[in-house]
């Protein structure tokens, strides 16, 4: 059998089709294009009508830490983090979450759990900031997964806080004990110096004497004094800034842009439709004439 032969590279005509050809396919076609076209509108609509709400719920952490002195100024130093903020994170990422998932999941059942629990921080900051989607029938449960991934991190911080703590408490106590030790000394001086002493030099004995016991004890209530303040001013607890709170705003595509997106794809499709079927039209002709 012959047919029709056409020079090396030249299509067949058919196969050719400019936006003239398509557009006048696609009036010929224009029930299917606008079928397909409608019911992805429709099926988006309803996507859209039936589709849960769905809020991020965030809360931020501060980390905590103590002031470094250095220098012997208490005014010169640096802030010492009990962690940086990049490994925080990855222990809420790897344990934190996970444990309270578990504890929620135990509690309200597998499906008011939010799925995951983000937790991120910026360059060069002592904050965490935490994360979760729900929705607000599973607000309970967004509120309660992010406070106890806080308090996991808050609690594994105050036994470092602790340990600090009794560092300073330590180191001052020294000092205190010291002084302590120099005024019985002195106490003891005084009385030795009291009863050996004439009546003309007693006086200024016990003068010379109480005015050093009197700068003694000064320096120890000052020491003392130091410790309240380092304990307050030097310690800084983590603990929970902001939060936990719902965004004001729904997360996720809004219903217009659902349905704007279904339009979009019903046009793609109707006229993938209308094509597929010119096709077939186009090979019937074809095995028709052969």
């Amino acid at each position: 059998m012959t047919g029709n032969t056409y020079p090396a590279g030249q299509r067949y005509p058919q196969d050719e089709i400019d936006l003239v050809d398509l557009w006048l396919v696609l009036v010929r076609h224009k029930g299917l294009f606008a079928g397909v076209t409608a019911v992805c509108i429709v099926l988006a609509g309803l996507y859209a009508w039936f589709k849960p709400v769905q809020y991020d719920y965030k809360a931020t952490l501060e980390v905590g830490g103590y002031w470094l002195q250095t220098g012997g100024n208490s005014f010169a130093g640096r802030f010492m983090p009990f962690e940086d903020t990049e490994t925080v994170v990855a222990k809420i990422q790897s344990s934190y979450a996970l444990v309270a998932r578990m504890e929620a999941i135990r509690k309200y059942g597998q499906d008011r759990v939010p799925i995951e629990i983000i937790a991120k921080s910026e360059q060069k900051s002592q904050t965490v900031q935490l994360q979760t989607t729900a929705t607000t029938a599973d607000a309970e449960v967004a509120f309660e997964l992010l406070n106890d991934v806080s308090n996991h991190v808050i609690q594994d911080h105050a036994a470092l806080l602790r340990d600090r703590q009794e560092l300073l408490e330590k180191f001052y106590q020294e000092r205190i004990d010291v002084l302590t030790q120099q005024i019985e000394g002195l106490l003891q001086s005084r009385n030795a110096a009291i009863e050996n002493s004439s009546s003309d030099t007693k006086a200024l004995t016990m003068l010379m004497m109480d005015a050093r016991l009197e700068g003694l004890e000064k320096e120890k209530a000052g020491i003392r004094q130091q410790l309240e303040v380092s304990l307050k001013a030097d310690l800084k607890p983590t603990r929970l800034i902001f939060g936990p709170v719902q965004a004001l705003k729904p997360t996720g595509s809004g219903p217009v842009l659902i349905i704007i997106l279904g339009a979009i794809a019903g046009v793609i499709l109707g006229m993938a439709a209308v094509m597929f079927k010119q096709l077939l039209i186009i090979a019937h002709q074809r095995a028709q004439s052969s």
